[in-house]
């Protein structure tokens, strides 16, 4: 448990990490379906190089406190993403223009 502000801070950046990495995978799953639909694959596919930046801004952070992301919670962080991601290919198709 984290019982200074540094603990605290490394914490939420851990936490931060994995979530941009859970955000990825299911952008990156969600935007390989979307061929019907150009405009919404390009607007997913920008989204995801921001996301990508954050992370590695994140990522940056970590490594000015000699700390670096859990491997951990980035691991839970992205089967949930995969679990989520076949959880929808089984409704089909659900984008609406």
């Amino acid at each position: 448990m984290a019982s200074n502000t540094r603990d605290i801070l490394v914490v939420g950046l851990r936490n931060a990490y994995a979530l941009e990495g859970q955000a990825l995978t299911t952008m990156r799953t969600v935007h390989d379906r979307l061929e019907h639909y150009p405009q919404l694959k390009a607007a997913l596919a920008q989204h995801i190089g921001e996301t990508e930046r954050q992370q590695t801004m994140v990522k940056t952070c970590l490594n000015d406190l000699n700390e670096t992301p859990s491997m951990l919670k980035e691991m839970a962080t992205k089967l949930a993403a995969n679990l989520q991601g076949m959880a929808h290919m089984t409704a089909g198709e659900t984008a609406k223009v």
